[in-house]
């Protein structure tokens, strides 16, 4: 499944609100050799300059399936500064045997212009599917408009197995209870982004939109050889929160 990882990054930022809550998520993908369907669930702990995350996410495509726990969190350094970790943990298996799915994402934020515009820099450590790549992702989020924001990020890989060169865009506008989403990916993509475990590097041109509300993020994604749909549900529990 083409970007499910990036998407899925993209889906998770548009639920990340400073309460505690529970995020179900679940897609399903065509293509021409098949289709595919994965699902996933997410604890979410925020605090004033803390947010802690928690959770599994399971998926099984043409060919391959994969099952991993995930880990991690963001640290508010000061007004402008915050760090951001996280661990994926598991294994899939395709028909040459079961493999390590192992993610490590670390990076930091910069508030160049508070409020309107900020930078971030993430390294990725990949051991996925045989392969193993080291990519760093450089973006920025600018508030173009009250109401408008625009989501860039640029990855290359710059160690290991792998050849990914991928520019990604998503714009939301918010109006209030709905916010819209639209965005693309361009370039090509190793397997931790492809999911798929027959090639090295994935063609990806993709257009997807969708929109949030009231705490449901619905994503659908056209691409040269695929089509897929992505949803999840924002839970807020009655307790917790940034006090």
């Amino acid at each position: 499944m083409k970007l499910a990882l990036t998407l899925f990054m993209l889906l998770f930022a548009a639920n990340a609100f400073a309460q505690d809550a529970i995020i179900v998520g679940a897609n399903g993908d065509r293509t021409d050799d098949g289709n595919g369907a994965g699902a996933s669930l997410h604890w979410v702990r925020s605090r004033a300059d803390t947010t802690l995350i928690a959770g599994a996410l399971v998926a099984s495509f043409p060919g391959t399936r994969w099952r991993y726990a995930v880990a991690g969190g963001s640290r508010k350094l000061n007004a402008r500064t915050m760090l951001t970790g996280e661990a994926n943990i598991g294994n899939g298996d395709d028909a040459r045997g079961s493999f390590r799915y192992l993610l490590l994402r670390g990076g930091g934020t910069y508030d160049v212009l508070p409020r309107k515009l900020s930078a971030e820099a993430e390294w990725l450590h990949v051991d996925v599917a045989r392969q193993r790549d080291g990519v760093l992702r450089l973006g920025a989020t600018a508030t173009l408009l009250p109401r408008l924001v625009l989501r860039l990020s640029r990855y290359e890989s710059l160690a290991g197995d792998g050849d990914t060169s991928l520019l990604t865009m998503r714009g939301d506008y918010d109006l209030g209870r709905m916010r819209p989403i639209i965005g693309f990916a361009y370039g090509h993509a190793g397997t931790v982004f492809s999911q798929q475990t027959g090639s090295d590097a994935t063609r990806v041109r993709d257009l997807f939109g969708g929109a949030t509300f009231r705490g449901w993020t619905l994503v659908v994604t056209a691409g040269h050889d695929r089509q897929s749909i992505a949803v999840s549900r924002r839970i807020a529990l009655p307790f917790g929160g940034s006090p």
